[in-house]
């Protein structure tokens, strides 16, 4: 084919593509075109117990559908030639864990080995050429012509293997298995083809599958990514603007998954945008914590490695922790607030990150939670006259955040140290009013429900000209009306339903021209954040601190006011109720003390009056709760989940992989209300075959949730393991009857399974367990080729086993043999385990409790 040139606007860089080039014997190559030289695959038979169901129901189909008969109806006439058979085979490459598995998703073409091979048209039947893809298991299989396309007595065949699809098409990537296949009866086996290790078609490989993943995130966005093609090329790995190219190194080693993510993005976003968005863009030479100009390098850029790590489901890079914005490597300096960012990419990832993860009560300014669909559907909104409207820098994405009525990512641009606005604040404050525009009580002054007025008061350093601030709120924006001069503002806001409960979260721009001064609730300068709260009181928790005192624990700060107006009714078991004055034991918890003592087992009935309010004014109305003089000696105990974002529980950073323990009942730690970390040890589950990891100790212990629950923070890379409680004497973890929690270690989340891998070995099979297992197991459970092992042997070809059928004890061992009845010349048999079942059953077991399931490996 001709050559195609491809190179970005500026025309700094140019990739030669062209299909990949076949020579004969003693001919050379054109000028300027290169031979990509593959290591030769290896082809092995394929035996009848190594077909999968899918492969089986495949193979049924074509003979299902292609009854032809195969001999005559007397000895005196020859049997008919079928017309057309079925080629069928596996190919298999290594993965990034050199895990051999099948390759999925490979275009096979079939090609008449004798007449020019893969250099000519593949074989055809009827109009259509003898193409397919490899499902999951690698396998494929198409039905062939058994015609002789170049007469020398056989139909001999060879299949070429290359990667294109709707999708991605990887340019010069094409491996061709070996053309030893005559077509001499109904069913012709191609062999499973291995892709060498070493091979640029498992680069290859690798790449394609990285940008289906990259393509199936977007199409689940709703955004539809066109076709690219991926083109080997030296580092750094660039996209290049108007040809849907990607150029990432394919000939050294396996690229990285995010590399191929972050291209891709980069594919999706000029894909999608006006071909005039960014004219003359040139981001080469960009770094990631480092400055960099312009402006639209530090958003293409910082957006490209964000949106990789949507795909991955991951924030970290090897350098930088975007969840923390933490650099990682010792020998770069830390990111902080301290550091202007605006410039850095860095800073914009964390920021995006920031915005889309959830609230996180690690960064207390992290209280926006966007999913992934809303924050693409910013950057990727249509215009009114149809296209999409280009965002080019991350304060455009702010100001399109801001049009949609969306609040909060001013305070995450400061967060990470990226300046949002231009000019300077001289002050800004938030004072709440009642609903008639009274002050509020010195207790509830910063406390308001819908009805209630909070009052916005900013001063400028410089005037605000040609135009007022404009203030956008939830439900709306307004235009604040000037005090004095043009410096002095101010704006008195209703609260309505469709402002959400929590801060006041507000975003102040100080005119509506370019560049201008744009402020957020995170800039007040005196005093505290108005919260809003429209959620009645909850039914309190109520307890016997002694046979005469009742306290009742509602949760959050009760009006001092409404509680010295108020009296609460006490129904003891005889029946007559009592009209008690309550008292603040604390901000939150109502001390009653009984006209007469209780005994154990007496149960009460106390009413809550409405009249008793929150510190912003709701009622409670949640009815009566009892409670039982119990003399408890039961001590309490807890659970264990996982919490956090559950987006990222797979491979979470620091922040993320958390802890939650829920207690039996409520406890607290005497004499302080504090819990101690070095009561508490953590041991992972193991991520990878090797010791599981040491115990440690948290890193921090939340607040009480719930009064019954906390969350536990590790540095582990996985919240899955084993959390341990050790309690010391100065400051057990005691119930309201003084009943100390004991020790105790429970499980966190699914421990990883045991699993196995197989290879052939001189006296059979070499099992190789992930971990050191422990445990029984029997010759009869394990299956070699479909028929039970005949025996267990140890690494050095002990014998384990007595018998066939006697057990075999293991105590931290890893490796075994499994004898079998299949013939020498077998390759690569199905090993399966069969795990009984059953009381007393035969199981192996790692040091951390997972087992080893019913599995089968591909020797």
């Amino acid at each position: 084919m001709p050559l195609r040139l491809f190179a970005n606007p500026g025309g700094q860089h140019a990739a030669i593509i062209g299909d990949r080039l076949e020579l004969a014997a003693g001919q050379a190559a054109e000028p300027g075109r290169g031979v990509m030289v593959y290591p030769e695959p290896t082809t092995t038979p394929i035996r009848d117990w190594e077909l999968g169901i899918a492969e089986r129901a495949m193979i049924a189909a074509f003979l299902e559908d292609n009854p032809e008969s195969q001999a005559g109806g007397a000895q005196s006439v020859p049997a008919q030639v079928p017309t057309t058979a079925y080629a069928y085979g596996y190919l298999l490459s290594a993965d990034r864990t050199d895990t051999v598995s099948g390759a999925a998703g490979v275009k096979v073409c079939l090609h008449d080995a004798g007449s020019g091979g893969t250099s000519n048209d593949p074989l055809r039947m009827g109009d259509e050429p003898v193409c397919t893809h490899t499902i999951d298991s690698g396998f494929y299989g198409m039905a062939v012509p058994t015609t002789d396309p170049d007469g020398d007595g056989t139909a001999d065949i060879v299949a070429r293997f290359s990667l294109t699809d709707e999708v991605a098409t990887v340019v010069n990537s094409a491996l061709d298995g070996p053309a030893t296949n005559n077509i001499e009866g109904r069913l012709v086996s191609l062999g499973a083809t291995t892709v060498p290790p070493t091979s640029s078609f498992r680069y290859a490989l690798a790449a394609h599958a990285d940008a289906h993943r990259a393509h199936e995130y977007f199409a689940a966005a709703g955004l539809e990514v066109p076709h690219t093609q991926i083109t080997d090329g030296p580092p750094p790995a660039a996209y290049f603007l108007g040809t849907d190219t990607i150029r990432v190194q394919l000939n050294q080693n396996l690229p990285s998954p995010g590399v191929i993510f972050h291209e891709y993005a980069h594919h999706a976003m000029f894909s999608a945008y006006p071909a005039d968005a960014f004219p003359g863009l040139n981001c080469i030479g960009h770094t990631i914590d480092g400055p960099v100009e312009p402006p639209e390098c530090v958003w293409t850029e910082g957006w490209a490695t964000f949106a990789g790590a949507l795909i991955a489901d991951n924030p970290s890079s090897p350098h930088i922790d975007f969840e923390r914005r933490i650099v990682l490597d010792s020998a770069r300096e830390f990111i902080s607030a301290a550091v202007p960012g605006a410039n850095r990419e860095v800073n914009a990832i964390a920021a995006m990150w920031d915005l889309y993860d959830g609230r996180d009560d690690g960064e207390g300014v992290d209280n926006v939670s966007a999913a992934s669909r809303e924050i693409m559907g910013v950057i990727f909104s249509e215009a009114e006259g149809g296209g999409i409207v280009p965002i080019r820098t991350i304060h455009e994405f702010r100001d399109a955040w801001h049009d949609r009525g969306l609040l909060g990512f001013d305070s995450l641009l400061a967060h990470n140290a990226i300046a949002p606005v231009v000019g300077a604040l001289s002050s800004l404050t938030v004072s709440t009013q009642n609903s008639d525009g009274t002050l509020k009580p010195a207790a509830s002054e910063k406390h308001v429900r819908t009805g209630d007025k909070i009052v916005i008061a900013l001063s400028l350093e410089q005037p605000s000209s040609p135009c007022a601030p404009k203030i956008t709120f939830a439900d709306g924006f307004s235009f604040m009306s000037r005090v004095k001069d043009r410096t002095d503002w101010s704006h008195t806001r209703t609260i309505s339903d469709s402002i959400p409960e929590g801060h006041a979260r507000f975003t102040i721009v100080a005119c509506e021209t370019s560049d201008v001064a744009s402020f957020s609730e995170h800039g007040i300068t005196n005093g505290e954040n108005a919260v809003i709260d429209n959620t009645p009181p909850a039914p309190p928790l109520a307890r016997f601190a002694s046979p005469t005192e009742i306290l009742l624990d509602f949760g959050e700060d009760l009006s001092p006011a409404s509680l010295s107006q108020s009296t609460f009714s006490v129904t003891p078991p005889s029946g007559e109720p009592a009209t008690i004055t309550p008292s603040l034991a604390t901000g939150n918890t109502v001390r009653l003390l009984l006209p007469a003592g209780a005994t154990d087992g007496d149960e009460y009935t106390i009413a809550t009056p409405q009249t008793v309010t929150d510190l912003a004014g709701n009622p409670y109305a949640a009815g009566d709760v009892m409670v039982t003089l119990d003399v408890d000696d039961d001590p309490p105990t807890f659970s264990a989940t996982r919490h956090g974002n559950s987006r990222v529980t797979a491979l979470c950073g620091v922040i993320n992989c958390g802890i939650l323990l829920t207690f039996s009942e409520p406890v607290r730690a005497s004499p302080e209300d504090m819990l101690a970390l070095e009561d508490w040890t953590f041991t992972p589950a193991p991520a990878s075959q090797g010791a599981p990891s040491p115990p440690r100790t948290p890193e921090y212990i939340s607040r009480v949730v719930d009064r019954d629950r906390v969350v536990i923070g590790t540095d582990a890379t996985s919240s899955a393991g084993t959390i341990e409680y050790s309690p010391t004497a100065t400051r057990p973890i005691v119930d309201a009857d003084e009943n100390p929690l004991p020790a105790t270690s429970v499980q966190v989340g699914a421990l990883p399974s045991l699993s196995f891998t197989a290879r052939t070995h001189p006296d059979g099979v070499l099992v190789s367990l992930a971990w050191p297992a422990s445990g029984k197991t029997n010759p009869t459970e394990w299956l070699v080729g479909g028929f039970p092992a005949t025996s267990i042997l140890g690494f050095f070809s002990e014998p384990l086993t007595d018998s066939s059928s006697s057990d075999a004890t293991f105590v931290g061992r890893q490796l075994m043999i499994l004898t079998h009845s299949l013939p020498t010349s077998a390759a690569r048999p199905l090993v399966e385990y069969v795990k009984p079942d059953g009381p007393g059953a035969n199981s192996l077991s790692y040091s951390l409790g997972g087992t080893l399931p019913s599995s089968s490996y591909l020797a």
